[in-house]
């Protein structure tokens, strides 16, 4: 009876060992088996992470480029913009500052133009002042004798004399006597009688050159020097007004106007020799 259960008993233990062993491998199996899913499984979520990672480093490189280029582009528009704006901002300063100039320039003008008209006047109030004193010394008993101290006085040497023709009037002259100098403002003062405001043309005729000669178109003052230069050697000089408006019916040349011409550019000398 015990050898039989004594049997049974290392039959069932042999059982159990047969199963647990099998149990052993089944589970052995399926560890293998779930270790292998595991390790394909992080893989292919390594690949995963790994494309996902380089998308989004591309989409990042993408959107960098853009924005470099959009910062690019409105960099450059902005360049232009302050470059035209300078170049603006330059036109106009320059223009302000010829526009000075010229302000300056045509003030210095009026201001030498006016002066000249005050040194005129006054001339012309002086001499007429000696011109009565002389008058007024004819009257006396020794008027001969003064007058002919008077001529003895050495005479002022002729600079230059100019013999005007004008259209519609009868030809003039007037001349410069030393020590004055030939320059264009008293030349244009000296032209007025003769209707000259400015808006004609006034020429003088070269030396060497007859009376269908060449004519020199006269500018300024550069021209004026030219002319003495021309003219070197010979102390007369044919002016030509042309061009000349018509004389305004409130303008008359009188005498005086006439003689202007010749006592304006004595009036220093004369005054010189009167005192």
């Amino acid at each position: 009876m015990d050898n039989k259960v004594e049997q049974q008993r290392a039959e069932l233990y042999r059982i159990l060992t047969q199963v647990r062993l099998d149990m052993d491998q089944k589970l052995a199996l399926q560890r293998a088996e779930l270790n292998v899913n595991i390790r394909e499984e992080r893989l292919a979520m390594d690949r995963k992470l790994k494309e996902e990672c380089d998308n989004t480093d591309r989409r990042v490189k993408e959107e960098r480029d853009n924005s470099d280029r959009r910062l690019n582009e409105e960099r450059d528009m902005l360049d232009r913009k302050l470059r035209k704006e300078r170049q603006n901002m330059d036109r106009i300063i320059e223009f302000e500052r010829v526009r000075m100039e010229r302000l300056t320039l045509q003030a210095r003008v009026d201001m030498e133009h006016k002066l000249q008209e005050q040194h005129n006047g006054n001339g012309k109030n002086k001499i007429e002042h000696q011109v009565m004193i002389m008058n007024a010394d004819i009257d006396q008993p020794t008027a001969q004798q003064d007058r002919l101290g008077f001529e003895n006085f050495p005479r002022p040497d002729v600079v230059m004399e100019f013999k005007v023709h004008s259209r519609d009037r009868d030809p003039g002259h007037f001349r410069v006597l030393e020590p004055g100098t030939v320059d264009w403002v008293l030349i244009a003062n000296q032209l007025k009688p003769y209707g000259y405001k400015g808006k004609a043309e006034v020429y003088y005729r070269k030396r060497g050159f007859d009376s269908t000669g060449a004519k020199v178109l006269i500018e300024g003052a550069h021209d004026v020097e030219q002319m003495m230069i021309d003219l070197e050697g010979t102390k007369e000089c044919d002016l030509f007004v042309v061009n000349n408006p018509s004389p305004s019916s409130s303008y008359t040349n009188t005498e005086d106007d006439f003689i202007d011409g010749v006592v304006e550019v004595q009036v220093d000398f004369i005054f010189h020799l009167m005192i």
